[in-house]
């Protein structure tokens, strides 16, 4: 659609591919890529034909936004907005209250880098249609700006939408003569759209290509300001040891904990080695510390019955069965340890 691209013999091709792409996202009901599409558009048009498109893409967006809100839009339309038929329900709201509980929590430093799933682990969020109502588990906000939050507090996230904001003005220009440049600007802005609402810099190579694009978009002033060797050498010493903690923990499960001292899964390794040495009052110790760190996990308390019921103190037993039982009903084997119990 580049004005260069007239007279292309390919330009008939290459917009029916793009036609036939932006078919499939829709097919595909994927939400995040039909919001990143229609920024898309919009940049482009804004670019292009200046204030006046840009404001008449505004316009669209509140309306159809008033439209989905005062209910509207065709049944079938909101249907597949909002996914309605599905097996497991739509959860990536409750994430998004989780991470902003989260950064609540923590305020000022976050949960640390890479360690969304910590503070998940906190605040859950409850599912139906699976195998437990509080096994879901994940390590993504579903939203970069709120990954950003929930890992590095809001000091954190104000820097990170201070720097997203100085990469993306390159796309307050006019459109640029280079149809290359052109259409990377046009592409970074659907990505940058879909990172509120996905984790799309999570994956590497989607992380490479959202920059790559940006790159491309921005290259004509980047040349004037140069990274320093040492800012890149820095950069690449920090991410080294940042992994070499990790490595250092998979040998030994206790040095793992010494390491990452909030992290319950690794507390349920220990709970679990010390447990086939025979050291149980140990691993009970593990177990209630693993609890303690995840409070929704049902089956750290399981075991927990498990090692008092080996000691016959059937008390104990019923009493963590109960609770297991109040966080998942569906728990059979956790049933038949609590009727044990009880009789």
């Amino acid at each position: 659609m580049h004005p260069s691209a007239r007279g292309s013999k390919f330009r008939s091709a290459a917009l029916a591919g793009a036609a036939g792409l932006a078919i499939c996202v829709l097919l595909a009901r994927s939400r995040g890529a039909s919001l990143g599409l229609a920024v898309a558009g919009a940049v482009w048009a804004a670019r292009r034909w200046g204030p006046k498109a840009a404001f008449a893409a505004l316009l669209v967006g509140a309306v159809s936004a008033g439209v989905f809100q005062a209910g509207l839009l065709p049944a079938s339309w909101r249907s597949a907005l909002i996914k309605e038929g599905r097996r497991y329900e739509e959860v990536r709201p409750q994430i998004w209250r989780s991470a902003i509980i989260m950064t609540g929590e923590n305020p000022w430093l976050g949960e640390g880098p890479g360690s969304f799933g910590v503070g998940f682990r906190r605040h859950p969020v409850e599912t139906r249609g699976g195998a437990g109502r509080w096994g879901m588990g994940t390590d993504h906000a579903h939203s970069e700006p709120l990954q950003a939050a929930g890992e590095t507090g809001w000091p954190g996230l104000a820097l990170w939408l201070l720097a997203m904001g100085a990469s993306l003005s390159v796309l307050l220009r006019r459109a640029d003569a280079e149809p290359a440049r052109e259409a990377a600007a046009v592409a970074t802005a659907g990505m940058a759209a879909q990172l509120g609402v996905d984790n799309m810099l999570q994956l590497p190579g989607l992380a490479m290509l959202f920059f790559s694009a940006l790159a491309v978009a921005g290259a004509g002033s980047l040349q004037r300001r140069r990274w320093p060797a040492a800012a890149v050498a820095a950069g690449g010493l920090l991410a080294l040891a940042a992994w070499i903690p990790r490595e250092w923990a998979k040998t030994d499960p206790a040095r793992a904990v010494a390491l990452f001292p909030v992290e319950s899964e690794l507390r349920e390794d220990l709970a679990y080695q010390l447990a086939a040495e025979g050291k149980a009052a140990e691993a009970d110790r593990a177990w209630e510390q693993a609890s303690r760190l995840a409070p929704f996990n049902g089956v750290y308390l399981w075991r927990r019955a498990q090692i008092a019921a080996t000691r016959a103190d059937w008390g104990a037993a019923e009493a963590f069965m109960a609770r297991a039982l109040e966080l998942e009903p569906g728990f059979l084997d956790g049933r038949v340890l609590h009727a044990e119990a009880l009789h």
